[in-house]
């Protein structure tokens, strides 16, 4: 499903896509480009050779702006569960109470030097499978407001891998999490990330 601006670059609004679903896709499950206020609710969305929600904008003219992922089943999957990294503008991202079969692997990245992702909230999800595998579950690039409560992601213990990557990112609160067996939760990859809490999660 494709999800983007029109001709002179209008977003689409409001969209709702429920209670559907979707398989065997050779590229992303759903791709949102151009868009606001759009709700992803119920549905199963498996088999996906790419990421299974890509917010991706066009250009630096489009925007995908206030997103909710709510009570969906994601995967399986190749590469990421959620991927936001590219030139237009993306903020609040709310991926909630879903059942990720897999690990739960995001990429957030963005990649305009005027621009900064804000507002990414990810809570109550499960992840399925154990990460096995060194390195971060999660990286954010130039992303501010990131919060993360209620989920279950675990991991192997002795795999050296962390939770999360950052790099020139701010206001990252990290709470009340199921992160079992995770080596560490920050993975400070410059010195210009801030303000990064973890509380209360099991490790």
């Amino acid at each position: 499903m494709y999800i983007g601006a029109d001709a002179d670059l209008h977003p689409s609004r409001n969209i709702q896509v429920l209670n559907s679903t979707f398989d065997r896709n050779g590229r992303q499950g759903i791709s949102v480009t151009g868009a606001e206020h759009v709700l992803i609710k119920n549905n199963t969305i498996a088999d996906v050779r790419m990421c299974v929600i890509d917010l991706e904008p066009m250009s630096t003219d489009w925007y995908v702006k206030d997103v909710e992922i709510v009570r969906n089943t994601l995967g399986p999957r190749r590469i990421t569960v959620l991927s936001a990294a590219t030139q237009g503008d993306v903020d609040n991202v709310t991926l909630s109470d879903n059942t990720v079969i897999g690990t739960l692997r995001l990429v957030v990245e963005a990649k305009n030097a005027a621009e900064r992702y804000s507002g990414f909230t990810l809570v109550v999800n499960v992840a399925t499978a154990v990460v096995n595998s060194g390195g971060p579950s999660m990286g954010f690039t130039k992303v501010d407001d990131v919060y993360l409560s209620g989920n279950t992601i675990r991991f192997k213990a002795g795999s050296d891998s962390d939770l999360m990557a950052l790099e020139n990112s701010a206001h990252i609160l990290i709470e009340n999490n199921d992160l079992s067996g995770v080596d560490s939760i920050f993975n400070l990859r410059d010195s210009l990330s801030y303000d990064c809490v973890a509380s209360n999660n099991k490790i």
